[in-house]
């Protein structure tokens, strides 16, 4: 009998449309970034006039305050099974670690996600963003012993996609296929994957197309919809043909060092 898998995006505020959420195997999410990122956001897909001549994005939320990744944490640390593993810049992943660490968790150097085709500095005035982080966190109570370490680094493609009758947000900006490596690294076929920070579930095909069960939030309504056509058109993963990197049993100790 195969997995039976479940995929399901909420229309709200996390705190609001997860309430129900009891228990989940891995938080996979891409929240809002630091106050610095926000207020100083430029890429090459610039929209608005500088009086310097150059151009800024707007980011189409606003940045996760302290108080806010603690709150997240403190509802969160008591369910999630396995790993928690959250986006940021170079700052938001330090308050994350932090606040993870203080609920008990093992907190880990932060994974890279290295963004190839990243978009340019328009100002010129330094190098471009071409690094993501993910802040990795886990129990203390480590039930994942039978596999080898994960190298912690994930090189993928920008992606770039715009909502038709609003040019001025980005959206979907993951690569589907580095987030499947993510899975494939911290998750099993049939875990249930949680995504409070949703955005056009772009996390969510990605589960989908590996064998992971799924609910995420969001609470734009366009983003929403976007996001709902993204699961209805991914295919899902045949079953018996998760991809698997678990070994049922420990891997063998290696007691020579050339050996």
């Amino acid at each position: 009998m195969g997995l039976v898998l479940t995929h399901e995006l909420r229309l709200g505020r996390w705190q609001d449309v997860l309430a129900d959420v009891e228990r989940c195997d891995v938080i996979l999410t891409d929240p809002p970034y630091s106050e610095r990122t926000h207020a100083g956001f430029r890429s090459g897909a610039a929209i608005e006039q500088l009086h310097d001549g150059f151009h800024r994005n707007r980011l189409a939320y606003e940045a996760l305050a302290t108080t806010e990744a603690v709150q997240f944490v403190e509802r969160w640390s008591p369910v999630v099974g396995r790993w928690s593993l959250i986006f940021g810049d170079n700052v938001s992943t330090v308050g994350w670690s932090a606040a993870w660490g203080d609920a008990g968790w093992v907190t880990f150097a932060p994974l890279a996600w290295l963004k190839r085709a990243a978009a340019p500095r328009m100002s010129g005035d330094g190098p471009c963003s071409a690094v993501e982080y993910v802040a990795a966190a886990r129990p203390r109570r480590r039930t994942d012993r039978h596999h080898g370490s994960t190298p912690g680094y994930y090189e993928t493609m920008t992606v770039r996609s715009y909502l038709k009758d609003n040019s001025n947000t980005v959206i979907g900006t993951k690569d589907v296929a580095g987030l499947k490596r993510i899975l494939y690294d911290y998750s099993r076929p049939g875990d249930l994957i949680l995504d409070c920070f949703a955005g056009t579930a772009t996390v969510g095909q990605a589960c989908i197309e590996t064998g992971r069960s799924y609910i995420g939030a969001e609470m734009d309504p366009k983003t929403y919809a976007l996001g709902m056509k993204r699961l209805k058109g991914s295919t899902p993963c045949l079953p018996g043909l998760e991809p698997d990197r678990w070994r049922d049993d420990p891997a063998p100790e290696q007691t020579d060092l050339f050996g």
